[in-house]
């Protein structure tokens, strides 16, 4: 391993592999974790496949906006001038990445799984999934990177999730080959993986195979088999349809009895159906599973909550409200004041939920919250249920990328 570049923000390292005349330069996704004690995005799947590789690590979720980039771009294009063949490639954040750097570094392709093309409030306002953090971020007043206008840009996405609504955006500037995958979710990869074809792709980008439209085909055929397939589909059908969306997350559970995601799908349609003692055994195992993963603590302990057993719940919240990686996330704080509240720990309450004002101060719904503990500090009746919807917003608003 090689540092190509290492500031008190970003670092790229170089794998490089007996072949060097391929090169793949990975961006992380959100969530992959902090600091630079890790191996880069899919790091350990590239050096398995005899891939050399230049992995670009920022220090957390910046979104790459480091006054450094156009540096760290110009060592790692040094570093790969040789290759014959070359990509970028990263999912979510990392396809944002993948997309808006690929010029710059001169690469052949770049293959953006579920890319965003800005969670720039000025651009994006639809986009609330990264909230905090676009408002935390300083965007250059020259603008992010362009899009893609001498490279080639393959792009995989859910054309029934909002992510549809940045591959619109980004076609707008950037002749892209679209791989639509339907009900695969954010981030579509999972799926792709499930189904053994994430592999090939990358293969077929890196190669500059010209026709890529079997893959989303291969996607159609394949998918009864993905339980990520199953599990989003479920998450769709399931206000209307609740029945058949419990049918779709017990089949998930049937082809992968251990997968988190389905665990969760099938308690929360369990709890849906009035079924709160299986719901309740189903997420305790997902949250064993998931090595107690907020997001999947989070939504178990709203459900106890919700079925009476808030004393549970808060002990569950304040441990996750806690940790070092959800401390300072806004949502997670006036997550935990709904929990307090309900159990009955009105001071703990306002606290929480301070602290989530805090920490997210553009964001007027704490606010408002922090008033209506202070001036009421017990809700009833419809006041209670406006309260819950709003609980139900913030989880939703909770990152995506966080597993």
């Amino acid at each position: 391993m090689t540092v190509l570049f290492q500031s008190e923000n970003v670092v790229a390292r170089a794998v490089p592999c007996e072949d060097q005349s391929r090169w793949v330069i990975t961006f992380d996704n959100y969530s992959i974790g902090h600091g630079f004690d890790r191996e880069g995005f899919s790091e350990a799947y590239l050096k398995a496949q005899g891939l050399s590789a230049v992995h670009v690590m920022g220090k957390r979720e910046d979104w790459y906006q480091y006054p450094e980039m156009p540096a760290v771009l110009a060592a790692v294009r040094d570093a790969i001038k040789d290759a014959e063949h070359s990509i970028t490639y990263g999912s979510s954040m990392g396809g944002y990445a993948a997309l808006r750097c690929a010029d710059p570094l001169g690469v052949k392709a770049a293959l953006a799984l579920s890319p965003q093309y800005s969670i720039n409030p000025r651009l994006a306002p639809f986009e609330k999934r990264w909230l905090q953090d676009a408002e935390r971020l300083s965007w250059s007043p020259e603008g992010e990177l362009p899009l893609p206008r001498k490279t080639r840009a393959v792009v995989v996405f859910d054309p029934a999730s909002q992510d549809r609504l940045h591959i619109d955006l980004i076609a707008a500037e950037s002749e892209i080959v679209r791989i639509p995958v339907r009900y695969s979710g954010h981030p579509s990869a999972s799926m792709l993986a499930e189904l053994h074809i994430l592999s090939p792709l990358l293969h077929d980008v890196l190669s500059s195979r010209d026709d890529l439209s079997s893959y989303s085909r291969l996607a159609r055929s394949g998918r009864a088999k993905s339980v990520t397939y199953l599990v989003t589909l479920a998450a769709a059908a399931a206000a209307r349809r609740p029945h058949w969306a419990l049918s779709l997350s017990q089949r998930a559970v049937d082809v992968h009895p251990t997968h988190i995601g389905a665990l969760q799908s099938l308690a929360s349609n369990l709890h849906a159906a009035g079924r709160h003692d299986e719901a309740v055994a189903a997420y305790q195992q997902a949250v064993e599973l998931s090595d107690r993963n907020i997001v999947v603590v989070m939504p178990y302990a709203s459900m106890l909550s919700e079925i009476g057993r808030h004393e549970e719940a808060l002990i569950l919240a304040r441990e996750v409200s806690a940790r070092p990686d959800a401390s300072l996330m806004a949502t997670v704080q006036a997550w935990r004041g709904f929990l307090a509240h309900e159990a009955g720990f009105i001071d703990e309450a306002i606290e929480a939920v301070a602290q989530a004002a805090a920490l997210h101060p553009t964001q007027p719904m704490y606010q408002k919250l922090l008033q209506s503990y202070r001036s009421q500090r017990s809700f009833t009746g419809k006041a209670l249920i406006a309260l819950r919807r709003m609980r139900a917003k913030m989880l939703r608003s909770l990152s995506p990328d966080a597993t």
